[in-house]
Parts: C-alpha cells; sequence; structure tokens
C-alpha cells in the first residue's frame, strides 16, 4: 500500500493533467566543447610526444609495464596505441593464485585487450568482485573498494540486486573508510606492519583514486558531491608551494603527480588551467613532464633514478586521462563495452490507461550496450529511446529492446502493453452536483475494479485553481488494494475557499502513479 506524503502528492496530481513531460539529463562538459584552448594547446603536443614514445616501447624487453600491466593496457588502449601482447598470457598466469586485486586490475585489462572479464578462461571476473566476501574486501583496504567500483563500472557491468557487493555499498564502505578524514583520504602507513600501532597520513594518490571511483556518482549523489568537493579542496590545500604532492610515505614523486592528475580530469577538472592547483607559476602537468627520462620512453619515480615500470604505467595514464580531458572523450577507465549475451526487462507486460505511462529497464550480461527500443503499434503506445512507454490508444502493442551481440548478431526481449480506456471505474455518487464558494464540499466516489486482477490504488478528489493554470490547491486520498471484481469508496470533505474560480476533480492512480481511471469534474460555483 501507498503511503504518500503531500509535496509528492501534489507533483503527482499536477503532473496528471499534463500529457507530456519531457525529460532531460546530466553530463559533464570536457574543455569547452571539447576544443583544445589555447593554453592547453602548449602542453599538448608535449603529451602526445611521451604518449607516442612510451608506447613504443610497451612491447619491448624492458619490460616497463610489468608492474601493472592491466593499468598500463587501459592506458594504451584508450590512446589508440598497441595494447600488451603477452597481457593475456601474464593474466592467466596470476590468476593460478589470484588476489581480489587480480580480478580488478584483470577486468580493466581485459576489456583493453578486447576480451570479456565475464567469460575469461572459463572465469567470471566480475562475479569474483561483486560476490568476494566481505571480510577479504575489507582486508584489502580502501584501494580494494575504489578499484571494485572502477572495475564494475568501466562497461557498466550487470550487478546483482543480491550481491555482496552492489555500487551503492561500495560508495558506502568508500565514504564510510575509516582513513577518510578532515575531507580527504588517509592510508595507515603501518597497515602491514604486525602489531604496530595504526599511523593515519595524508594519502593524495588515494584520495585522487577514490576521485575517479565516485566521479560517476558526482550528479546523482549529495554525499559523493560533498566528499568529491572536500577531497579537490583538501588536494589543493596539501599541494606543495612547487606544485608537488608528498606521497603518505613522505617523499615528493611521479606516482602522486599522476594520480592527482587522473582523478581530476575524471571530475572535468583541469589540472593545467584549474587556479586551485597552479602553485608558484606551476601545476601538477608541468612537474609530471618533468619526470619524463630525456628521451621521452618512460618517467622516473624520483629525481634522477631512470626509468621506473609503476611510474611509467601511471605517468602514461595520467597524460591519456589529459588527452581524453582536452578531446572531451571521458574518462580513461570507463566508456568500454562488452557484447551482451542477454536482456531482460524490468516488465514482461502491463497494462496502461490512456494517457499512462510506464518506464521500462533493461538488464543486460554482462554489461554496457547500446540499446534500441521499437513499439510493434505506434497507435496504442510509443516508447522513448530511454524504454519510456507512453498510452496513445486502446489496442495491444509488443515493446521491443535490442543490444548488439556478438559479431552481427542481436539479442532482445519484449514487454506486451495492453492499452484501455478504464482499469478502475469510477462513479460519483455525491449528492450535490455542484459545490459554492465559501462552503464545505461533501463528496462520495466509488471506484469499481473492472480489470482481472487484484489492483492497489490511490483514490483521489483533488481541487484545482481554474484561474491560476489549474494550479493544485488541495486534496483528500485514501491507499489500498481493491480485488478484481470488488470496489471501494471515499468519503472526502473539503473547505471550497470564498473567492476565485476551482473545480474538483476525482481520479484514481497506481502503485506506479499511472492513471487507472478517467477523471469525474466537479463545478464549484
Amino acid at each position: 500500500m501507498k503511503n504518500f506524503n503531500r509535496g509528492f502528492l501534489s507533483f503527482i496530481i499536477s503532473a496528471f493533467m499534463i500529457i507530456g513531460i519531457a525529460g532531460s539529463s546530466t553530463a559533464t562538459v570536457f574543455a569547452d566543447g571539447g576544443q583544445a584552448t589555447e593554453q592547453q594547446t602548449d602542453y599538448i603536443d608535449s603529451v602526445n610526444e611521451l604518449i607516442d614514445n612510451i608506447s613504443a616501447t610497451a612491447n619491448n624487453s624492458n619490460g616497463w609495464v610489468s608492474m601493472d600491466s592491466g593499468i598500463a593496457n587501459l592506458a594504451l588502449y584508450k590512446a589508440d596505441k598497441g595494447t600488451v601482447t603477452n597481457y593475456v598470457d601474464s593474466l592467466k598466469e596470476a590468476l593460478e593464485n589470484p588476489t581480489i586485486g587480480t580480478y580488478e586490475k584483470g577486468v580493466l585489462g581485459l576489456l583493453a585487450a578486447g576480451k570479456d572479464p565475464t567469460n575469461f578462461d572459463n572465469i567470471n571476473l566480475v562475479e569474483k568482485i561483486y560476490d568476494c566476501d566481505e571480510q577479504t574486501m575489507k582486508n584489502g583496504g580502501i584501494n580494494i573498494y575504489l578499484y571494485a567500483l572502477l572495475a564494475l563500472d568501466a562497461a557498466n557491468f550487470y550487478v546483482p540486486e543480491n550481491a555482496v557487493w552492489t555500487r551503492e555499498k561500495l560508495i558506502d564502505a568508500i565514504l564510510k573508510d575509516p582513513g577518510r578524514q578532515n575531507g580527504a583520504w588517509y592510508s595507515n602507513i603501518n597497515q602491514w606492519t604486525p602489531g604496530a600501532e595504526e599511523k593515519y597520513v595524508m594519502d593524495p594518490d588515494t584520495t585522487a583514486v577514490a576521485l575517479s571511483a565516485l566521479a560517476p556518482y558526482y550528479n546523482k549523489n549529495k554525499d559523493v558531491k560533498s566528499a568529491v568537493d572536500s577531497a579537490v579542496q583538501k588536494l589543493s590545500d596539501v599541494q606543495n608551494e612547487d606544485g608537488e604532492f608528498t606521497s603518505s610515505y613522505g617523499s615528493e614523486n611521479s606516482q602522486s603527480l599522476a594520480m592527482v592528475i587522473i582523478g581530476l580530469c575524471d571530475n572535468g577538472i583541469d589540472p593545467i588551467t584549474d587556479n586551485r592547483f597552479i602553485k608558484n607559476g606551476k601545476n601538477p602537468m608541468d612537474v609530471l613532464l618533468n619526470y619524463a627520462v630525456s628521451n621521452k620512453s618512460g618517467f622516473e619515480y624520483e629525481d634522477n633514478n631512470g626509468v621506473n615500470a609503476y611510474a611509467t604505467n601511471q605517468g602514461l595514464e595520467a597524460l591519456v586521462s589529459y588527452k581524453l580531458l582536452t578531446e572531451g572523450k571521458g574518462s580513461v577507465y570507463r566508456g568500454f563495452y562488452v557484447p551482451a549475451t542477454s536482456i531482460t526487462l524490468n516488465e514482461s507486460e502491463d497494462k496502461l490507461v490512456l494517457g499512462g505511462s510506464v518506464q521500462l529497464k533493461a538488464s543486460m550480461m554482462p554489461g554496457d550496450a547500446k540499446i534500441t527500443w521499437k513499439s510493434s503499434n505506434e497507435g496504442a503506445a510509443t516508447v522513448d529511446s530511454t524504454g519510456k512507454v507512453t498510452a496513445a490508444g486502446e489496442g495491444n502493442t509488443t515493446i521491443t529492446a535490442t543490444a548488439s551481440a556478438e559479431g552481427d548478431s542481436t539479442v532482445e526481449a519484449t514487454c506486451q502493453i495492453t492499452v484501455v480506456k478504464e482499469i478502475v471505474h469510477i462513479e460519483n455518487l455525491t449528492e450535490n452536483t455542484s459545490f459554492s464558494l465559501g462552503n464545505d464540499a461533501d463528496i462520495k466516489i466509488k471506484a469499481g475494479n473492472i480489470s482481472s486482477t487484484d489492483q492497489p490504488v490511490t483514490l483521489l478528489v483533488a481541487l484545482y485553481d481554474d484561474n491560476n493554470k489549474g494550479k493544485f490547491i488541495n486534496h483528500v486520498s485514501v491507499s489500498q488494494s481493491i480485488k478484481s471484481g470488488d470496489s471501494s469508496t471515499i468519503d472526502a470533505s473539503m473547505q471550497i475557499p470564498s473567492t476565485g474560480k476551482y473545480i474538483l476533480k476525482a481520479f484514481v492512480l497506481d502503485d506506479k502513479d499511472n492513471p487507472l481511471s478517467g477523471t469525474i469534474e466537479i463545478p464549484i460555483k
């Protein structure tokens, strides 16, 4: 049974009389229309030169990718470069004795290699993440939560509602992590020292990864928005006067810089032009570029200590992130596509009254795919690009959702829609045929369920201002379930204002806030 609050019900009642409702979505816009600014252009040549030189050595025997080849593969792929040729074989070896981190980085690396992480060497790596036992995840620390969320979102993988780790639960764990302090994420630097006392230190690397993982939820979750805003400000506050960042272990190094650049880019923040990150004329990219070795084949970890594999991996990832930012192409971690193997809809059949609508939602295995929607009879109901079905006329139609599968094949799911004049018949049992201004209106409405199934309903009597574009003024309602063939009545008493022009309307909504009946209008003189 539905319990309405006044504000929400007022919205439903007002919207009930509107035939069409337009929807909108929010998206992050990178770099003014995808065109690089003049200031960005000054850096792009250097960034592209480094990407070209580093990627050219990816498969050489120097093995610069060996420490984190999954992430290296990711960056190479997003830069439109050849990925690591031996990555698949090396991952197979790693999966012989895996950790949860193996699965997380493996998902990202396999996507870049053009493989399906839900079916690799007879292992579903995505399932291994969302069904990982809670203690194992907890033991791994904050970065395990962060990379789990990054992996699941990389191709918008399907996660069952009963999974051990849903996206919502991962976000909650990230926001409630004990290391989240003073607006950022701190690391216990004694975590791996048995018996040592906990010692939390501000960690720019982890804070930056958190920015990347939480970025897709910035406009969807107010707690995430607050956390991201605070973390960005904290990173600005702790940035050194030379533009560097000090890691939780006390050193200035290229990896911390790289991770901050990635986290900022993922949130649409330009690390070159944003004044919060320019210190004494230097920004994070200035400093990172200084860590590149003289032949531009990689990055040092600290000054003058030669090419470092891990530093080069993360440096490349930062360069590619900035390139994607200036081109308006999103995140290095997201936007991958895996051909669908199956698709299901949240409804297999539904019955609508004229003007009613239902939002169909598609769940795909294994992950994101472009869906096309089609109605077999648009005279009965239409469907838009989001799967919203709107009743147009009495009749029947089949709504089909189609997604691309392997090769030229497709998978599809259908929902049968029946549009009728009414599902619940309402009858005016009120003695008076009209009411006068300044008096009480005593109204009695009978609602009969003429469908073959029980119906959860809300019976409503609402007062509208006829002089003010039908503005909703007041209402009386009752929510209940009416069995098939049964009826129910609502007795309503409402005070009519003494001046103005008004009209009373009675109608019935279902538990999805769709109309089930026609509308009875009672005039006020």
